[in-house]
C-alpha cells in the first residue's frame, strides 16, 4: 500500500478538515497528501508519511522507527 492510499483511509475515520485543525495546516495540503505524488501524474505532495521513510533510508537509523511506535504504545522488532 502507497503512503497516500493509507492516509486517505485514514482520513474516511478522521476528516481532513479535523486533521488540517489538529496540526494547525490547511485543508488543502491534507487533502494533498492522500493524492498519488507528482511523479505519478497525481497532484500530491511529499507526504510526512514519505518524509519519515526517506529520512529513516538516509540515516539507517531504526532508532526513529522505534520513536514513532513507542509513540503509538508499541515497540520495533527488527524481522529477521
Amino acid at each position: 500500500m502507497e503512503s497516500h492510499e493509507l492516509l486517505r483511509e485514514i482520513f474516511e475515520k478522521k476528516t481532513r478538515k479535523e486533521v488540517s485543525a489538529d496540526l494547525e495546516l490547511s485543508t488543502s495540503m491534507i487533502y494533498k497528501w492522500a493524492q498519488p505524488p507528482r511523479d505519478d501524474a497525481g497532484s500530491g505532495v511529499e507526504n510526512p508519511l514519505d518524509r519519515i521513510e526517506a529520512l529513516y533510508q538516509s540515516t539507517g537509523d531504526h532508532r526513529l522507527v522505534q520513536w514513532i511506535c513507542q509513540r503509538a504504545g508499541g515497540f520495533f522488532i527488527l524481522n529477521p
